[in-house]
């Protein structure tokens, strides 16, 4: 099972994901799911990366909040999860 699970929409950026963690010796560690973060299962996860833009956010937020166990962290680059409040900013 993968350690970590990255869901993105388009298909050459998974499969160029793919062939990149091939090439580093990861692959046995990561899977690339080609779906809807909107549509993806979060539920169990511990930690969840997010590199969206703000409207994606703002969508998502509801279902993190619903899905996400208690104690889960969100990583979210650049765009701030409203109206939750950060533990930590980084600059």
């Amino acid at each position: 099972m993968a350690h970590l699970v990255l869901v993105e929409r388009h298909r050459d950026l998974v499969l160029h994901s793919r062939t990149q963690a091939e090439r580093r010796g990861v692959a046995d560690r990561v899977a690339f799911v080609e779906g809807d973060v909107l549509q993806a299962d979060v539920r169990g996860a511990t930690v969840v990366m997010m590199y969206l833009l703000p409207r994606l956010v703002v969508q998502l937020v509801p279902k993190l909040r619903t899905e996400l166990p208690v104690g889960a962290r969100i990583v979210s680059h650049d765009y701030p999860l409203e109206p939750w409040k950060p533990d930590k900013t980084l600059l």
